[in-house]
């Protein structure tokens, strides 16, 4: 009976000793985990931060769009100017036809010109904006994924923990 006894106390030394070398194993896989969670949480607060220049020189150029447009609306303006002075000149040079003509000749050339140029102008000054909306829209979609990723991987480790606990 004490044989039977001393047997079965040194078969739970060894059953205990085999558990605790598991529980070693797990403490250590979970440290590793914890380890590779913080760098990615390390990385994450990284690319947040790069978005946030990326965002403020984003606002920087959209300013800059905004006082190159309203440039261009002056120039309007002062062209409407000069038009209405074109105007006047012509009132003035009616008596002189071969001169007028050559006068309207160029001025419409010239009205042509800006209105296209100014039309390019603000065409590109659009295509720009909606480029830069695509590119902002591409980096929220690339932020919200990595957002998705990093849920992903914390209900892993949620589902590792309540492994472990069970």
């Amino acid at each position: 009976m004490e044989q039977l006894l001393l047997q079965l106390m040194n078969e739970m030394r060894a059953f205990r000793t085999e558990v605790n070398e598991r529980l070693t194993q797990l403490e250590n896989g979970l440290q590793q985990v914890n380890g590779r969670l913080d760098h990615v949480e390390s990385n994450l607060q990284q690319v947040n931060g790069r978005l946030d220049h990326v965002e403020s020189n984003l606002q920087q150029v959209n300013e800059r769009l905004d006082h190159v447009e309203s440039n261009l609306q002056q120039v309007n303006g002062r062209l409407d100017h000069v038009e209405t002075n074109l105007q006047q000149v012509n009132e003035r040079l009616d008596h002189v036809e071969t001169e007028l003509k050559e006068v309207k000749q160029g001025q419409a050339e010239m009205k042509e010109l800006l209105k296209h140029h100014t039309t390019l102008t603000i065409e590109t000054l659009t295509n720009m904006r909606k480029e830069i909306r695509t590119i902002t829209n591409d980096m929220q979609a690339d932020v919200n994924l990595l957002f998705r990723e990093v849920e992903t991987v914390k209900r892993q480790v949620n589902k590792v923990e309540q492994r472990l606990a069970n």
